[in-house]
């Protein structure tokens, strides 16, 4: 008891001391801009009242419904300190919405471990061969199959290097998504950061320790996950989060040479419409405009819940996968899937009402399980929104 009164002077003291400042600093003016369908009205207002309430400063909402865009918003801004705005052709890092996209690619060829040895980014591109023969030599953590344990690094090491070897052409991950997704289906995604496109990235903006415990108090299943990565590094998840050196310095991510490096746990750049109108294609049987991305079959499969109950590493319960996708309830009870990622990015495909769905941000909080309020209060517009706009066309 006496450590958590501890914990919540510290954490007041801090927040006064950061506030003061902001008191006389002149606010940017809230911006949204976009398109939408007249029944998504509401959603276009819940974006701006976020925005003004500060509970959002930068960020992109889409929703495809039978390949039709119906809602395609951007707000914010791409970086506050510039005072740069975010623009329709804002891209930004999705974190491990990341993994979502290379489960994809896994299922469009036909297709759990801890690093004891941490591993530098750079080895990835200069010694990959070193970085298989530290990957291939790890052992569980438990028998096979017995627990569940999420993998927030490893999981890109791993299919990165495995898809490659897979493709008879030995293509990178980011050549193979290129290539076989993103240009032939005009989606503005990549599995990494290319130089070029750097400027038109959104800055990454990252909560001090002290704001991050803040938000815990408002959704306390993140102190066990917050906890365990800022107090003890030695812990399955603090171990699993820095099996890469960079990533122990989270502000890393706004390092060019960096972020032009694959590894397809974290590192995907895109915009909110092009996730929207991919899982969109998904929900809607893998077709679009005559061309065929993944058949049904395969993404029955894909889709497929496989393993769920308590995650050993996040130590959060009630989680539940697929075949490389994360399953989760819409407003509605229905199951969706795609995957989430840390500070709030959403990604997901809809089946049961054929829609793709996706949110982005660049201002991270603590919320990574497509829980984050601003989200939440994006997709129950959303839905509201999308029976409207049923009702609509049932009539005409």
């Amino acid at each position: 008891m006496y450590m958590l009164k501890h914990v919540i002077m510290v954490v007041v003291m801090a927040g006064v001391i950061n506030y003061i400042p902001s008191l006389f600093k002149s606010k940017l003016p809230p911006i949204v801009e976009g398109f939408f369908q007249p029944e998504f009205i509401q959603v276009a207002e819940t974006f701006r009242s976020n925005l003004e309430s500060g509970k959002e400063n930068g960020g992109a909402f889409s929703v495809y419904y039978k390949g039709k865009v119906l809602v395609d918003m951007w707000a914010g801004y791409a970086d506050i300190e510039a005072a740069r705005r975010w623009r329709n052709n804002t891209i930004s890092l999705i974190f491990s919405s990341t993994k979502g996209l290379a489960a994809i690619v896994v299922a469009l060829m036909g297709g759990l471990i801890i690093l004891d040895e941490p591993l530098y980014t750079r080895e990835l591109v200069t010694d990959p061969k070193k970085v298989e023969n530290v990957l291939a030599r790890q052992e569980t953590k438990w028998p096979a199959g017995t627990s569940l344990g999420y993998h927030g690094i490893t999981y890109g090491l791993y299919v990165d290097r495995l898809v490659s070897k897979a493709d008879p052409k030995q293509r990178s991950m980011e050549q193979i998504f290129r290539e076989e997704i993103a240009e032939p289906f005009g989606i503005d995604i990549y599995m990494n950061a290319p130089r070029g496109e750097f400027y038109r990235i959104a800055r990454e903006h990252f909560a001090p320790t002290w704001k991050m415990l803040l938000m815990c108090f408002q959704s306390p299943k993140y102190f066990k996950v917050i906890g365990n990565y800022l107090l003890f590094p030695s812990s399955l998840f603090g171990r699993s989060i820095r099996a890469l050196k960079e990533f122990t310095e989270i502000n890393s991510m706004n390092n060019p040479e960096i972020r032009e490096i694959t590894v397809s746990a974290y590192s995907a750049t895109g915009t909110a419409r092009g996730l929207a109108k991919l899982y969109g294609i998904l929900a809607n049987g893998g077709t679009y405009q005559g061309k065929q991305l993944l058949s049904k079959e395969v993404i029955e499969k894909l889709s497929t819940t496989v393993i769920e109950g308590f995650d050993v590493v996040t130590q959060v319960d009630g989680v539940k996968y697929g075949q490389g996708v994360h399953m989760k309830l819409n407003p509605w009870g229905q199951t969706v899937y795609g995957h989430t990622g840390h500070g709030g990015q959403v990604a997901m495909a809809d089946p049961s009402n054929d829609l793709g769905i996706a949110y982005i941000t660049n201002f991270i909080s603590i919320y990574g399980m497509g829980d984050d309020p601003r989200y939440l209060d994006l997709e129950k517009a959303a839905y509201e929104g999308l029976r409207k706009y049923q009702a609509r066309r049932e009539k005409s």
